[in-house]
């Protein structure tokens, strides 16, 4: 069996995976099989899914970015995208009231308020766009697309607009091999 057809059978049997990163802990949530059905009604409400808890212990913080720096070995993933990333889980944060406000995250994250505003403006971004950022490939150097290039896109208010610019910045980099092709640019 070749590592893709594991790959995919591995896929088919996984639900969901959380990690915990303040404990080390790592929660596998296995699907149920279809051909428990009859069990599984019987059981009613006492039957749940498998669920597998694993720790994942470190000495000390360098040990864990070896560990980053190993499964990122052909590069490093652009700023632009981990600063996209950042948005998404602070917006998630503020969603589910785990933090009041930004100012809130400000403190956290020790930046300032302003910063916050730059990195949740990403989110103004039109949702195509969002994915682009977050797909780009990694880099060996340097920046491909910088924040202060991104404001004005996003301060468009419609996502025509914002596709129409961000396809003129795409064709204006040196390096267009640093970014996914977009595929119409007149949407």
């Amino acid at each position: 069996m070749s590592s893709a057809e594991k790959a995919e059978r591995f896929r088919r049997l996984i639900e969901r995976v959380d990690y915990d990163g303040r404990d080390g802990k790592v929660f596998i949530r296995f699907k149920s099989s279809t051909s428990d059905s009859a069990q599984s009604k019987r059981l009613g409400s006492y039957a749940s899914p498998v669920v597998a808890e694993c720790v994942l212990k470190q000495k000390d913080r360098r040990s864990r970015s070896r560990l980053c720096t190993s499964i990122a070995a052909d590069g490093r993933l652009p700023r632009i995208t981990r600063l996209m990333a950042l948005a998404l889980r602070f917006d998630t944060l503020t969603r589910q009231g785990q933090v009041s406000d930004y100012s809130a995250l400000a403190r956290l994250g020790h930046v300032s308020r302003a910063r916050i505003t730059q990195i949740m403006n990403l989110l103004l971004l039109a949702p195509d766009i969002q994915e682009e950022i977050l797909f780009l490939p990694c880099i060996d150097q340097g920046r491909p697309i910088h924040m202060a290039q991104l404001q004005p896109i996003a301060r468009q208010w419609k996502w025509a607009d914002q596709r129409r610019r961000w396809a003129v910045l795409r064709q204006s980099l040196k390096n267009p091999d640093n970014c996914l092709e977009v595929s119409d640019p007149s949407r």
